[in-house]
């Protein structure tokens, strides 16, 4: 709502005494064109507080799915170790079977020929060399796939920080530009006080004599 017409169309009655038309005028105006430029600078601190609400909303959102992300990173990290253990779990079961079976096969030996112990031991040795380097590619695998996504994670994180600090430090900006909290239009006095009228009317006489 406009108030600079409202003001600028006030009429005062006159009397041989009154004030100076023209002094009341210029005041009027004045007092229109302040009325104007505090509502002009109403609305646009209104419309400015509306995007920062919206922007506030949608920073909240992104929050959220930060911290889903972050979630889902967290139990991918439980999924790993997990598979880890797994694996090592795997590799002791195997060498140990590994084991057996080349105490198995020396046990067996020791009854035969020394050509066929001679034989059988260089199996045994035969199994327990490609237990330990299968046991070894897949540990070394594991190790690679751990580290890959312990990168990953690290690398997300540092986004993660990074873009909350970016966004900290907008709102922060943004919020430093609204008007404190209590002040609105209706709290400012416009009033004039009759004392001040006349004062300044005697003023303007003393300055044009």
């Amino acid at each position: 709502m406009n108030s600079e017409p409202n003001v600028l169309c006030a009429s005062f009655p006159r009397s041989m005494r009154g004030y100076t038309v023209s002094s009341v005028d210029e005041f009027v105006k004045d007092m229109g064109r302040r009325l104007y430029e505090l509502q002009t600078a109403m609305e646009a601190a209104n419309s400015e507080c509306e995007n920062l609400r919206e922007e506030l909303r949608e920073s909240r959102l992104r929050t959220n799915a930060y911290s889903d992300r972050e979630a889902a990173l967290a139990n991918a990290a439980i999924s790993i170790e997990q598979h880890r253990t797994a694996v090592e779990l795997q590799m002791k079961s195997e060498l140990d079977n590994a084991a057996t079976r080349a105490k198995q096969i020396l046990d067996s030996a020791t009854d035969n020929a020394a050509a066929y112990r001679l034989q059988s031991e260089t199996d045994a040795a035969e199994i327990i060399a490609d237990a330990k380097n299968r046991s070894e590619e897949m540990i070394h695998l594991a190790d690679i796939k751990c580290r890959q996504e312990q990168e990953r994670l690290r690398s997300l994180c540092v986004e993660y920080d990074a873009t909350a600090s970016r966004m900290r430090r907008t709102l922060e900006a943004q919020l430093s530009l609204l008007p404190e909290q209590g002040i609105m239009l209706s709290d400012i006095n416009f009033s004039i006080s009759a004392t001040a009228a006349v004062q300044d009317t005697s003023d303007r006489r003393k300055a044009a004599a």
